[in-house]
């Protein structure tokens, strides 16, 4: 399994391509939303796994391109901080 996730090409969001000097990757910028659309359009295209960023999720699902969305929480407190999802987000594609 190892082998195979190494040997996949890594979609990364960045503002500094230049340090990715691991690979195989492609750098996605400046439009996010609109270089996921394309990506998720391509014949054959595999699943896209999300993973840890808090300020890609809130815009992905508002512009539908969540297939699925899995959530784990840790309890810890924090004073102060951003929300995970914008509030327009939170009941964006939530099934009732």
């Amino acid at each position: 399994m190892a082998d195979r996730l190494n040997a996949a090409t890594k979609y990364v969001v960045t503002h500094r391509p230049e340090s990715l000097a691991w690979g195989p990757f492609k750098a996605i910028f400046p439009d996010v939303v609109e270089s996921i659309r394309r990506i998720k359009a391509q014949d054959g295209s595999a699943d896209l796994i999300l993973s840890g960023s808090s300020t890609l999720t809130s815009p992905l699902l508002e512009h539908g391109l969540a297939d699925e969305s899995c959530w784990s929480s840790f309890r810890s407190c924090w004073a102060q901080g951003s929300a995970f999802l914008r509030r327009e987000s939170r009941h964006a594609h939530s099934s009732s």
